[in-house]
């Protein structure tokens, strides 16, 4: 029970409801009643009609106000012989949670799961996880309103202020993120799924510093990043965390290692590091099943010119294209989606050979199920057995060269 202080209770019918409040009465007042208690102060109540609100101004010994006090606080912990037991839990009486809905154990479990046990936003995993109500109806405890966020994500949705970098972060978002990462999850823990890891190593063949692990879909798309610092740990402790990274995420998925440590690259607009990641033909190459039957190499050469094109297809889709010409006569040009790369035309063997050469190792690549070669006209080209390039490849070169 909250300890007894002085009281003065306003009484008095209607007219006590034109009275402003801070027209306080005396405690000697003839409609006041004055209660006094052990080691107390003065407590003065100005009410509203019918006793409904009470704002309670505690006062000091000497008679003034000390307003900085919680004055909500005050007067619920004030006893009056005229507040009843069922108005005084009122008073102190928390605002109702019975519309609130909370996830079951099992809707708790199945979230997780669906998440791989991270954060929706972030992708982290081993830190305190949410079930965030991303339309912010905390009764609408359903799947598809709730986001598994991480407290850091979770707090800088509820305050943005706190956390600059996440003032994007809006139900909208965490909405988007939540449907991308969950499909992302599916697909990882199917038998062949539709994903590759990259791992990056970057450094110098003496001394790795960092590793950067990238989770990216066969088109490209990355959707997630993980770096590892030489600052967290030695070699090993890098590798076996990049190794229970991919395990947890999806055990299937292909890992890609770049043969060799690479310097770090930034971004000039943003400065932060580039991350690499796999082009469309290995992706696929790696993750679709039917690579070996359904994939096919298409050339044509130009027979009037030093040029050829080059195409990788699969499944009606062109995932490649590269062309390769003779650049006056004296490199052989070849540029393709990925890169440019100009190689000087050598006196032995002939520059046919050379080309040929080049074509060779981008068939060799990818090794794809069918070979088609062709020529003459462009919109309707002849089928050929082999790579026979025309005789004018060898002109142009002996033009130049003389």
């Amino acid at each position: 029970m909250p300890p007894e202080i002085a009281v003065t209770l306003l009484a008095g019918g209607e007219d006590f409801t034109q009275r402003p409040t801070n027209a306080m009465p005396s405690p000697n007042s003839p409609n006041s009643e004055f209660v006094r208690s052990r080691g107390c102060t003065r407590l003065s109540f100005a009410a509203e009609a019918e006793g409904t609100t009470l704002t309670a101004h505690k006062m000091g010994r000497d008679g003034r106000g000390r307003a900085r006090r919680n004055r909500a606080k005050q007067a619920s912990d004030c006893v009056c012989a005229s507040i009843s037991d069922t108005d005084y839990r009122e008073m102190n009486a928390k605002p109702s949670q019975s519309s609130r809905v909370d996830p079951t154990p099992a809707q708790r479990k199945r979230l997780y799961a669906a998440n791989a046990m991270r954060c929706c936003v972030c992708k982290r995993g081993h830190v305190g996880l949410h079930l965030h109500h991303i339309d912010g109806d905390n009764s609408n405890t359903i799947d598809s309103n709730l986001a598994v966020l991480c407290t850091e994500d979770h707090d800088a949705h509820h305050r943005p202020r706190s956390y600059p970098r996440h003032l994007d972060l809006p139900a909208e978002k965490i909405l988007e993120k939540k449907i991308s990462w969950e499909a992302f999850v599916v697909e990882a823990k199917k038998p062949k799924p539709d994903i590759v890891a990259t791992v990056t190593a970057y450094g110098t063949s003496e001394l790795v510093h960092s590793m950067q692990l990238v989770f990216q879909r066969r088109n490209g798309a990355i959707e997630f990043v993980c770096s590892y610092h030489l600052l967290d740990g030695n070699l090993d402790r890098m590798t076996t965390n990049l190794t229970q990274e991919v395990s947890e995420i999806g055990p299937n998925i292909p890992v890609v290692l770049i043969d060799s440590p690479m310097p770090v690259e930034h971004c000039p607009c943003c400065g932060t590091g580039y991350s690499r990641t796999l082009d469309k033909v290995h992706a696929a190459k790696l993750t679709d099943a039917n690579w070996s039957t359904h994939s096919i190499t298409a050339i044509y050469v130009n027979p009037d010119q030093p040029s050829l094109a080059i195409s990788i297809g699969y499944c009606d889709e062109t995932l490649y294209s590269g062309t390769l010409h003779l650049c006056a006569g004296t490199h052989l040009h070849y540029r393709c989606d990925y890169y440019d790369e100009r190689v000087a035309v050598a006196a032995k063997p002939s520059v046919r050979a050379q080309a040929t050469r080049i074509v060779g190792k981008v068939v060799r690549e990818f090794e794809t199920a069918h070979l088609r070669i062709g020529t003459g006209p462009n919109n309707n080209p002849v089928i050929i057995e082999d790579l026979n390039l025309p005789s004018c490849w060898e002109k142009l070169a002996g033009r130049r060269r003389r």
